[in-house]
């Protein structure tokens, strides 16, 4: 997904997202789902439950990528947000708008 999206990978790190949780959301357009081999996306949701961890990576993105990954993300009804991660960082996550 980086380099088709960015044409280069991302440079990343791990960290957490205190707060929320994984969750799974229908596919709802059967191409996407044909195309991905999936039925579902994992995403994540705030559960603002502070023994709710999401672990993962950050990703450095500039400004325009940011609004390509936006683009690559609307088709999964995803809305950025800001968020703070627990190493002190902030960051924008993308969660379910349905």
């Amino acid at each position: 997904m980086q380099l088709a999206t960015f044409g280069r990978s991302l440079e990343r790190k791990t960290d957490s997202l205190a707060g929320y949780r994984v969750t799974m959301i229908p596919i709802g357009d059967q191409n996407v789902a044909l195309a991905r081999g999936a039925t579902h996306y994992r995403n994540i949701e705030f559960t603002g439950v502070n023994s709710d961890i999401v672990e993962g990576m950050v990703f450095a993105v500039t400004k325009d990528e940011l609004v390509q990954a936006d683009a690559y993300e609307l088709t999964a009804e995803y809305e950025r947000v800001p968020a703070g991660l627990s190493s002190g960082l902030s960051t924008w996550v993308y969660v379910n708008t349905r």
